[in-house]
Parts: C-alpha cells; structure tokens; sequence
C-alpha cells in the first residue's frame, strides 16, 4: 500500500500565501524514512553533541525557537541539512501547492468561495488529487492519506467524502485523515517540504521576506528528485473562476466526458 503525508504552512491570519505539501511513496520508503528520523532525532547534532529532539520542525529550526534556542546559526542550518537529506534519500514523490489567500478572497467569491471553500481547502483538494494522479502511475492503487490534524474541520471531511465516494475505479483510499505532527515522522518530513515550499513561493510571487536569502540548500537536496507544484496568484485564481459556472462548479465541455463532482 502506498502512503502521502502532508502538512501546511501559511495557514495563520495575515500569511501572504497558503501552501500545502507533502511526500507521497511505498511502504518501504516511508520505513527507511521512520528508521533514520528517529535516529536522527536522538542524536541531532552529533558533530558538537547535542541533546535528542522531541520532533524536527523547519520553522522552530530557521527562527531558534523552542528546542532550536541555543542552537547557533550554523548548527541550524546543518542539522535541518541532516533532516533533508534523510528526506532525499528515500526517493520519496514531493508535491506542494499554494494559493494568495488575499487574492483568493478578493476574486473567489459567492458560489464558487461556496464550493470550493477557502485558501486552504483549495490546497488540500489539490494534494488529494495529486495522490490520486501519482497512483494511476503505479500498480499498487491502494493508498494512506494524513495531513496535520491543526487543519482539521467539516468542510475538509466532506472533501474527503467525496473523494471516498467518487474515486477513480483505479484508486482505493483506504484510509484519509488527521494526526498530530510531534506524532509522527512522516508529518515531520512533509514539514520540511511545506515551509520551503512557502518560502519559496514567496519568493516566486515576488513577497520573499526582505533579508532572506534563496534556500540553496533545500534547492541543492531535491534538485534531481521528483516534484510536482501549483501556484494560484492572482492571474491563475481570475482564471479558475472564469472556467466555472453560476453554481461554482466548472462549466461543461463539449464532447468531452466529465467525471462526478467537478470541484
């Protein structure tokens, strides 16, 4: 069975842009991952000695927060390197998406802010379609699905109701749902791929925070690995409503066969 994990950034009010990412792989994949993070996370730092961690988090590591606080700059930019290149070497699929929540609710209103939901829920459609797209490549069309519980609310539940209910026939989601991030290895590693990502996004939309330099080390670990993305700006999010109808739902084609739902 195959197994996605995601995790959020940018979710909090005032954020410039929302993201969602993850990693998506095989059993043993995810098994190697688990072996080295708890390793790691019991010998973090071992070129100066530092204590175990409780979990890895990028955002507490870049800013010396919590367990990072008397952890010198250097020796956070190495061992968030550590975590990274656990991430690389399990050959795990990465995959993130952002949406400009501002410009979100400025275009994306009535019946499509109706349908589709907010930034966020936006985002977590599109991992679940993501999974959905990775799974028809591969023989094993059984999957796992966990995102952070922190987003957990009704509307996303429905999402995944109808996701259950209207699978491709090629797809069978055993199981999607919530867990808490310290909980979870996984969850960690999708971390590191949803904060870069939103630092990253930042940065493609022309808003990086001044006095931050380019992520080469995140750029350099993934370089050669599998990654697909989406960013709705404002140009992308005008044309997604363009292609949608009174209702919100996107306007039929001619001569071409839609599936159910149509979110």
């Amino acid at each position: 069975m195959l197994r996605a994990y995601f995790d959020d950034a940018g979710t909090h009010a005032g954020a410039p842009i929302v993201v969602m990412g993850g990693l998506i792989g095989a059993a043993d994949q995810w098994e190697q991952l688990e072996r080295e993070w708890l390793k790691q996370l019991s010998d973090p730092l071992p070129e100066v000695g530092k204590p175990p961690l409780k979990m890895f988090h990028m955002a507490a590591c870049e800013s010396a927060d919590g367990e990072f606080a008397n952890y010198k700059p250097a020796e956070r930019m190495l061992v968030a390197q550590h975590f990274r290149d656990i991430i690389a070497r399990t050959d795990l699929v990465s995959t993130a998406s952002g949406v400009d929540p501002e410009a979100w609710e400025e275009i994306a209103n009535g019946p499509v802010r109706d349908f589709l939901g907010p930034a966020s829920e936006v985002c977590f459609e599109h991992c679940l379609a993501r999974v959905q797209d990775y799974i028809f490549d591969h023989s094993d069309h059984k999957v796992a699905v966990l995102f952070d519980k922190g987003i957990e609310n009704q509307r996303l539940h429905d999402v995944i109701q109808l996701y259950r209910d209207h699978a491709d026939s090629r797809v069978e989601f055993c199981s999607i749902g919530f867990g808490k991030v310290i909980e979870f290895c996984p969850l960690q590693a999708a971390d590191i791929v949803a904060t870069q990502n939103y630092w990253l996004a930042q940065e493609w939309l022309g808003i990086r925070p001044s006095g931050k330099d380019p992520d080469v080390a995140f750029r350099h670990s993934f370089r050669k690995k599998q990654f697909e993305g989406m960013i709705l700006d404002r140009s992308a999010i005008a044309a997604e409503v363009a292609r949608r109808g009174p209702d919100g739902r996107l306007r039929p084609v001619a001569n071409v066969l839609m599936t159910t739902g149509n979110r």
